[in-house]
């Protein structure tokens, strides 16, 4: 399960929160407010799919119901569908804005 924040600078999900002083990363990486490198959400999702044997490919994305959808913007989905291994590969997101601690 990955859990992440939709504009988390510390650990970046993805290249749109990537941290500019340091962009762009190697290897298509996220780079953090303190300049070190992370793989990106969608390619360390798509490994752990992959070893679970997941659907995958186009509409294969499924919502992934917990107890909190909805609040604060938080929700989840499994992007690969669902997997041969019965394992849940899932992604989730929270849209709530914490105040900079270093700007």
């Amino acid at each position: 399960m990955d859990l992440s924040g939709a504009e988390d600078k510390i650990i970046p999900p993805n290249l749109s929160n990537t941290y500019p002083a340091c962009s762009p990363a190697p290897g298509g990486a996220t780079c953090s407010s303190e300049g070190f490198y992370y793989e990106t959400t969608g390619k360390t999702t798509s490994l752990f799919a992959a070893v679970n044997g997941c659907a995958g490919g186009a509409g294969a994305a499924a919502p992934y119901p917990v107890e909190y959808e909805g609040e604060r913007g938080f929700g989840c989905v499994e992007p690969y569908g669902a997997c041969s291994t019965n394992a849940a590969v899932v992604q989730c997101q929270v849209y709530v804005r914490i105040p900079a601690v270093n700007s």
